[in-house]
């Protein structure tokens, strides 16, 4: 992929633009085709969490530079600092700062996201997803096969390793495989629909 990344742009209600046409990101495509549906969740408490998720993940993107002020941060994200350090000391993984937490664009299959952490464990490239909401859903495997396929379309190199990591405020952290080559496959599936629906239904995605 064409190192095109100038030409995306998000806005505040994270839709990604491509040279200013609307495209679809992972997480809308997967909400949108039913494989994650948080109607159920209070629109005070989503918020909250993903307000704090933002919060975390900026707090590692600074961490993974050497750029964390310690002095200044958050109380309640040490613990979860401490437990994405402790994962990386753990299982070996080292981020890709160029790669992390990168808008990227799929021109080929026409979606864009933002993979959180890139980098190699082991020696092996691996695409890791930062949880901290205790919520383990299955659909997690398609958004790392989506992440997969912005990943390896933009490097042109393969990633055979793909998990989540679930940070916690006592500092724990658990680490989740998901090993399934399909995962990018169905993922891509998806995205085949989402077009062909956005393209044929007339209210789709919000059609019921």
């Amino acid at each position: 992929m064409e190192k095109n990344i100038k030409d995306l742009t998000i806005d505040d209600r994270h839709r990604y633009f491509y040279k200013g046409k609307q495209v679809p990101g992972v997480s809308e495509i997967l909400d949108a085709e039913r494989f994650v549906d948080l109607s159920f969740v209070p629109d005070d408490v989503l918020d909250d969490a993903n307000n704090f998720g933002h919060a975390t993940h900026h707090a590692l993107y600074l961490e993974d530079r050497k750029e964390l002020d310690w002095s200044t941060l958050d109380l309640h994200l040490i613990p979860y600092v401490e437990a994405w350090k402790k994962f990386c000391e753990d299982l070996k993984f080292v981020p890709n700062i160029e790669l992390a937490e990168q808008m990227m664009y799929s021109k080929r299959w026409g979606f864009a996201g933002t993979p959180d952490k890139p980098g190699k464990m082991k020696l092996r490239n691996a695409i890791i997803d930062i949880k901290t909401a205790n919520v383990k859903q299955k659909a997690t495997a398609l958004q790392l096969g989506g992440y997969q396929t912005l990943v390896e379309e933009y490097t042109k190199k393969p990633y055979t390793v793909k998990g989540a990591v679930y940070l916690y405020e006592t500092g724990k952290y658990s680490w989740v495989k998901f090993p399934d080559p399909n995962d990018k496959h169905v993922f891509i599936g998806a995205v085949s629909n989402y077009h062909w629906k956005k393209k044929n239904i007339r209210g789709y995605p919000d059609a019921k």
